[in-house]
């Protein structure tokens, strides 16, 4: 009887992984940080700024001053919501912290 070679398929399969280890450390990584710059460009491109403020208005019944539907039409850029204790919030969107403060100024100021 002549004496059979065993192959060990397993064996080499491990041999040609482990000569192409590198390719298995390079690819995960470059895949996640690929992936992980797409989330961050998605959540950062249209990044839009919010302000709030309170005005209170104290005892005053003036329909001017509690109404929201008048205060929102002297106000078209603010969402205006008026509480029951005499607050009127205003909540400005803006492309910019400067825009939103200058809108939240002359809210204020008037």
């Amino acid at each position: 009887m002549a004496e059979e070679k065993k192959q060990y398929v397993l064996y080499e399969y491990l041999m040609y992984f482990w000569s192409k280890k590198i390719w298995f450390l390079i690819i995960p990584i470059i895949t996640a940080l690929i992936i992980a710059s797409a989330i961050y460009v998605v959540r950062h491109s249209g990044q839009r700024y919010t302000g709030e403020a309170r005005v209170y208005t104290g005892g005053v019944n003036s329909q001017d001053l509690t109404d929201t539907t008048n205060i929102a039409a002297k106000y078209p850029d603010a969402d205006v919501f008026v509480s029951e204790k005499g607050q009127v919030k205003f909540t400005v969107n803006g492309k910019t912290q400067g825009e939103v403060q200058s809108k939240l100024d002359k809210i204020t100021n008037n």
